[in-house]
């Protein structure tokens, strides 16, 4: 009786403590360790400072057409925006970066899939870097 007594009570302490200072149970090699509660994991690209946008925001779409647009005025080029696979930004000196995958047609209408970066600061916003994927 004694055991089962010493046994309901170290149960109810042992949840009792894990409510107060969040901690669970986990199981390892038949030892029992108290971790703390996991946090929310971050988005990818958190732990290099790449932020996730998304794609479908006007804005952000407008951004990705700017960079197209821009290109196409100092290349003298004719790609048309089609879609914006991929958007994420990141903080630098110089300001928030921006960088986009966007899938665009060329005059043949081939579609193409492009890079870009866009410098976005308190005043202006530069094409700072456009290429193809191969």
């Amino acid at each position: 009786m004694a055991i089962k007594s010493f046994t309901f009570l170290m149960v109810s302490a042992f949840l009792m403590a894990s409510s107060i200072f969040g901690v669970s149970a986990a199981f390892t090699g038949g030892r029992k360790v108290l971790v703390p509660d996991a946090a929310p994991s971050p988005s990818p690209g958190a732990d290099y400072g790449f932020v996730p946008l998304n794609t479908k925001d006007p804005n952000v779409v407008g951004l990705a057409t700017f960079a197209l647009n821009e290109y196409n005025k100092i290349n003298n080029g004719k790609l048309v925006f089609t879609a914006l696979l991929e958007a994420v930004l990141f903080e630098t000196a110089q300001g928030t970066t921006y960088g986009f995958d966007i899938i665009a047609t060329d005059q043949n209408n081939q579609l193409n899939d492009y890079d870009a970066k866009v410098l976005v600061d308190k005043d202006s916003k530069k094409l700072v870097f456009f290429t193809e994927n191969q």
